[in-house]
């Protein structure tokens, strides 16, 4: 437990064995009680083949396990610095007993105003699909939050191939309205371009800050539910919420009438850094902070992986887990 604050005192848990930030108290208020969690999985749309999913992505991101992925931390470090405390964790998010996935370094850096800046680095290996749904980090908020407020693209639903009609600037609506639930549930809410986002209920706020622009979505139903309902019906509202932070999304592309979306909306496999901060602050706050530059800003740091079989196979007689 690590505890940070001038006007007030923030208390975040990071597991031993997790390496994850499991809770955040911001002075005796639960702002998180459960561990943020690594995520590739989004709900599948018409277009990634729920009708034909076998001739479509759903069947080649089954084949890779995508929607059982975790991450599994192997070394964590602490350090004490000038102006923070470093923990810096190293680990894989890959399904069980799978030959595929990430290689993943998440930093922590927790300075004394109680603000927090993450860093997911994640290098990928192995026989991953030509394209992924997402790459990000999901939130489980507790039934208190009510109400959502980003600056971003808004302040309809947006993705990185269907967002012109939505100018960037600064919203706010409540969390039941931010989703359109279609007549075949599936995936929806995203919005792109954000700077902030801040999710408020009581006297409680959960504010996360990009070094870098990110993608967000913020549901009152679970992943699961929304994945596997196939009548708006069926669709549960849960008293918690689920607020995803995602370094890119793939596009939707039409390939419900034909193609895949094009190739820069494509999200290929590629070594990347998604930052964040994590912060107190309301919208005011957060918006100024916004404007601040960071030492380090969420990018790519490689091209398209490329797996070579031969390699894989050498590297698993030696021994040698790192290798693809």
């Amino acid at each position: 437990v690590i505890t940070a604050g001038r006007a007030t005192e923030t208390e975040y848990r990071i597991g031993r064995t997790t390496g994850l930030i499991e809770s955040i108290v911001d002075n005796g208020r639960e702002l998180l009680a459960t561990p943020i969690r690594p995520t590739v999985w989004r709900a599948p749309t018409d277009n990634d083949g729920i009708v034909n999913f076998s001739a479509r992505w759903i069947g080649r991101w089954g084949d890779a396990f995508l929607k059982h992925w975790k991450f599994h931390a192997r070394t964590a470090a602490y350090t004490e610095e000038d102006t923070c405390i470093r923990i810096t964790v190293t680990g894989k998010v890959l399904p069980v007993s799978r030959l595929v996935g990430y290689l993943v370094t998440l930093t922590y850096r927790i300075y004394a105003d109680g603000l927090v800046l993450t860093e997911y680095e994640g290098t990928p290996y192995g026989d991953l699909p030509e394209a992924l749904p997402r790459m990000g980090v999901c939130f489980r908020l507790a039934e208190e939050y009510t109400t959502t407020t980003w600056y971003g693209r808004g302040e309809d639903e947006n993705y990185c191939d269907r967002k012109a009609h939505c100018p960037v600037g600064l919203y706010s609506l409540p969390i039941k309205d931010m989703n359109f639930v279609y007549d075949v549930p599936q995936e929806c809410g995203t919005r792109t371009e954000t700077r902030f986002v801040s999710v408020t209920g009581g006297d409680k706020v959960f504010t996360v800050v990009g070094a870098g622009q990110f993608d967000f979505s913020c549901h009152d139903f679970t992943l699961q539910n929304l994945e596997n309902a196939r009548h708006r019906n069926e669709l549960v509202r849960t008293p918690e919420k689920y607020l995803y932070i995602d370094y890119k999304m793939r596009g939707l592309g039409s390939h419900s009438c034909g193609p895949n979306p094009e190739e820069q909306y494509e999200l290929r496999p590629h070594a990347f850094r998604l930052v964040f901060a994590l912060c107190d602050g309301d919208a005011d706050a957060a918006l100024a902070f916004a404007h601040k530059s960071f030492a380090v800003r969420s990018e790519a740091l490689s091209g398209k992986h490329e797996f070579h079989r031969e390699e894989t196979i050498k590297g698993v007689i030696e021994c040698d887990i790192n290798r693809d």
